[in-house]
């Protein structure tokens, strides 16, 4: 015995081979809740492309390669061109010092924003401290939160 579309069916299949065939068979739509496609214009490229009801408001792009050149371009790392560059890591590096601030060592250094704002970059706030003095200031600022008891790292000149 056959399917109405002409395939055989199988053990247990009594009218249909699947739900689909099923669906055409009694008059139903078929291809479920995103089966109508919206054309849209890409916002980069202007090439036209198809997208679901669910995705109009959000899609902009025809492809992730569209997408990704797109951003790219917004996101350009020159201060020229974009609005929000701020210096980037490069505003660290101009500032950190070529050793510690605490223990005199020139070995994996970093900078420390001293009220523990990251976006506070003037030179008041920043210090140069090697990756020991680093770590040990934020475990007795954690410490200090769990126990209360803050002693403070002691000042070391050499």
């Amino acid at each position: 015995m056959n399917c109405i579309c002409g395939k055989p069916l199988g053990y247990r299949q009594r009218m249909f081979c699947s739900i689909p065939c099923r669906n055409r068979a009694n008059g139903k739509k078929t291809g479920g809740w995103n089966r109508n496609k919206f054309a849209l214009m890409c916002q980069f490229c202007g090439k036209t492309y198809e997208v679901p009801k669910n995705r109009l408001t959000k899609s902009r792009h025809c492809s992730r390669q569209c997408h990704n050149t797109a951003i790219s371009r917004y996101h350009d790392s020159s201060e020229e061109k974009n609005h929000m560059w701020k210096g980037g890591i490069q505003t660290y590096r101009r500032k950190r010092k070529s050793s510690c601030e605490r223990c005199g060592s020139t070995r994996y250094l970093d900078v420390h924003h001293k009220n523990e704002n990251r976006y506070d970059n003037r030179d008041a706030n920043l210090e140069t401290l090697c990756r020991r003095c680093h770590h040990k200031h934020h475990d007795r600022a954690r410490n200090f939160t769990k126990n209360s008891s803050f002693l403070p790292l002691p000042e070391i000149g050499i």
